[in-house]
């Protein structure tokens, strides 16, 4: 396999073994040997002529950005980060043959991008007996691929961003792999492949001016913002700063609390950044990041691409939680289409379809593991709507949408020929009358549009716990505040909490998020406090308090009596 990296269009140089990184460069439309004819490493001009290059190479071969330079304004050459595509400092793998990723960068949208390449460092794990391509495509648009060599190979590629790219506010990375197995008599031994994106994917960018706005420097940074945690404070002072923290939550912003003096990189943001982007029009938020009715089951940014090549069955998956409702209405109807090819039975033409094969292709749709409808159909176009029966929706939702041919084949290879079949781009959710009733409702009946909050014990929290703290203050329906009426909120260590098994006359509410959505649990419900005894902290929620008597104005009387 290693003899086929020598493709057309593709100049292989500097080719190590082992994990040793490769280099290769090509220039476009022509194909030249960048190796000067010694085999070295090529060194790229600057790596960001939109007009110039791809090229898969070492990164030692040009100069790097450096990651503290995100958000720092000292240079209009900057890094930009995927936004929640590929978490700080971990890896995203796709695996499968075929396997799919995608991965966003939002473009600041105060001093625009001029200039930019895709950084994409990866590492391939393919068998010897599988030949596998990995399939590049910015906004839709399928713009390289790479043949990936058998073995475990480290390998960057370099894809200049075309002006029409940097026109958009943000980029669509989509990644496919896809390839066949070798080796076999049947279709079934599919093989499989590997591949690691590494952390430090990128844009290498220019922008007109070095980015100054902290909507600017979030965006760059891949929607992410620092916050410091200082290590000392009073339980007022870090109360403050983790209120503000949870307002620019609420609001949407992505908030890491971090430690004081953490190495530079990405965007900290000080209490004044947040102030103002959160007094701001908002320009960090991409209209992507909103959701609104109806809701694509596709991603409407690269096209809605969704056209697949499989034998026996696909499925596509779409997942939505209570949180991605928009208004609080419940999802009532799956409206989709479907594309779906030629349907042929295996064996020599002309050949009829099996009995009992019905219309060839078999459809069924689920939601969280529950069948909502399943029917055969021929070749062609359809459009169906199927009802989503509300008692099957909870808080975090599945829905699978699964095609493939009613019947089997024949034969030592029970596969058949290839199938292809896309889910129509306008395939979407529409709401219905009903809405969530739920914990959040439940929230809003307990804490009201006004509470107190008791700082206590704030400033022992630790990074982690103050993270989940900020995380539930934004889930109550109004931000509590330092001496306001209505219900109390404090900070509760779940350890702190006398033992379940002890009867408990006082009044509240514990609420918390577990793995599969929130909690609220009565002080007084046994059971449900043992269930979350495993959590580190939660938010007590205590019943409003009396407000006191107001003093007596001179001149009142207040014992009863007459003049």
């Amino acid at each position: 396999m290693r003899t086929m990296l020598r493709i057309l269009g593709l100049g292989v140089i500097g080719l190590a073994a082992g994990s040793v990184l490769q280099t290769v460069h090509v220039q476009q439309p022509d194909v030249v040997d960048a190796t000067g004819g010694n085999g070295s490493p090529p060194v790229p001009d600057t790596g960001y002529s939109g007009a110039g290059p791809f090229w898969v190479g070492d990164g030692a071969a040009r100069a790097e950005t450096p990651a503290g330079s995100i958000g720092r304004a000292l240079s209009p050459r900057i890094a930009i980060l995927p936004a929640g595509g590929v978490p700080v400092g971990r890896n995203v793998q796709i695996s499968g043959l075929p396997g799919y990723g995608r991965m966003a960068f939002l473009l600041p949208m105060g001093h625009r991008v001029t200039e930019a390449s895709l950084v994409l460092p990866y590492v391939s794990e393919i068998p010897d007996t599988v030949n596998a391509i990995l399939r590049v495509s910015v906004n839709g648009q399928r713009r390289h691929e790479v043949l990936l060599a058998a073995g475990r190979e480290r390998r960057e590629l370099v894809l200049p961003l075309l002006a029409r790219d940097l026109a958009r506010n943000t980029v669509q990375i989509s990644f496919a792999v896809t390839g066949v197995s070798t080796t076999g008599l049947c279709s079934t031994d599919i093989g499989n492949a590997l591949v690691t994106l590494a952390p430090e994917a990128r844009l290498d960018a220019l922008t007109a001016r070095p980015l100054v706005l902290p909507d600017d420097r979030y965006r760059a940074a891949g929607g992410v913002a620092g916050l410091a945690w200082p290590k000392d404070g009073t339980d007022e002072s870090k109360a403050k700063l983790l209120m503000l923290a949870a307002q620019a939550i609420r609001a949407g912003l992505e908030i890491e609390l971090r430690p004081t003096g953490a190495e530079p990189g990405g965007f900290m943001a000080t209490p004044g950044d947040l102030a103002a982007m959160l007094a701001g029009p908002g320009s960090w938020n991409g209209p992507s990041m909103r959701r609104e009715w109806p809701l694509a089951l596709t991603d409407g940014e690269t096209g809605g691409a969704s056209l697949r090549t499989f034998t026996g069955s696909h499925s596509w998956r779409h997942g939505f939680t209570a949180d991605d409702l928009p208004d609080g209405r419940l999802p009532a109807t799956l409206d989709y289409g479907l594309r779906l090819g030629p349907l042929i039975p295996a064996g020599p033409a002309p050949r009829q379809m099996p009995d009992g094969a019905g219309q060839g292709w078999l459809v069924h749709v689920t939601l969280n593991g529950s069948l909502i409808e399943a029917f055969t159909t021929t070749e062609g176009e359809l459009r169906r709507r199927a009802a989503l029966p509300p008692e099957l929706l909870r808080h975090g939702n599945q829905i699978e949408i699964t095609v493939g041919r009613s019947f089997g084949v024949e034969g030592v290879c029970n596969d058949g020929p290839p199938l292809i079949a896309e889910l129509a781009a306008d395939s979407v959710l529409l709401p219905g009358v009903g809405r969530v009733r739920g914990i959040s409702a439940q929230l809003a009946d307990l804490v009201g549009d006004s509470a107190a909050f008791d700082p206590a014990g704030v400033s022992a929290l630790t990074i982690p716990e103050a993270q989940a703290a900020a995380r539930l203050l934004a889930d109550l329906p109004a931000m509590p505040k330092e001496g306001a009426g209505g219900a109390s909120v404090s900070i509760l260590r779940l350890a702190d909490l006398p033992d379940p098994d002890t009867a408990l006359r006082q009044e509240g509410w514990v609420y918390l998020r577990e793995d599969n959505g929130p909690r609220l649990v009565a002080l007084s419900d046994q059971p449900g406090l043992r269930q979350i005894s495993d959590h580190a902290l939660g938010l007590l929620i205590g019943p409003a308090q009396d407000a006191p008597e107001a003093p007596p104005e001179a001149g009142d009387r207040t014992d009863g009596e007459g003049p």
